[in-house]
């Protein structure tokens, strides 16, 4: 026999890896905190994000993941407080807050905020979802959070398994 030759480099599920994006806007009640409900899948090797029911990713690989989220305010309304957390088992686990005091003219527009942190997956149960609230200066207004497959690059959530428990 001849050589061995990949048409495509391997995947392995061993090293999973996902990074998503809103597939259209997405809209916040005002001072409430809601689930971003991510339905473009850039990459998921494994499979383990579900974007059409639970919006939330669940590897079956127990370790220590690296997630990180950004999303833009795309609403021109006078946004004061925003914020995005990522939940863990349906709990807030990490938050990034980005708050200006004294907008006015939709000065947050196109304003993005990152959320980042290293989160212990027992490779069963656990699982995170990202969700994000805003305050505008007169309490009313909907917010937009930008979604759109080539927006993937500045919204987006991703995450990367850096190292193995079991």
């Amino acid at each position: 026999g001849g050589p061995f030759v990949l048409s495509q480099a391997p995947i392995s599920v061993a090293n999973p890896a996902f990074r998503i994006g809103l597939s259209a806007n997405q809209n916040l009640s005002h001072s409430t905190y809601t689930k971003i409900a991510y339905t473009y899948v850039r990459s998921d090797v494994g499979g383990y994000f579900d974007n059409t029911t639970n919006y939330r990713y669940q590897p079956l690989i127990a370790g220590y993941y690296q997630f990180n989220a950004a999303q833009m305010d795309l609403s021109d309304i006078d946004v004061y407080d925003y914020e995005l957390r990522f939940y863990m088992n349906g709990l807030s686990h990490t938050a990034s807050r980005l708050r200006r005091v004294g907008v006015t003219n939709g000065d947050s527009y196109a304003s993005v905020i990152n959320l980042n942190d290293v989160i212990h997956m027992n490779g069963t149960t656990d699982y995170i979802e990202v969700y994000a609230r805003a305050i505008s200066e007169d309490g009313s207004g909907t917010v937009i959070l930008y979604g759109h497959p080539a927006a993937a690059e500045t919204c987006y959530f991703s995450g990367v398994l850096i190292s193995r428990t079991s």
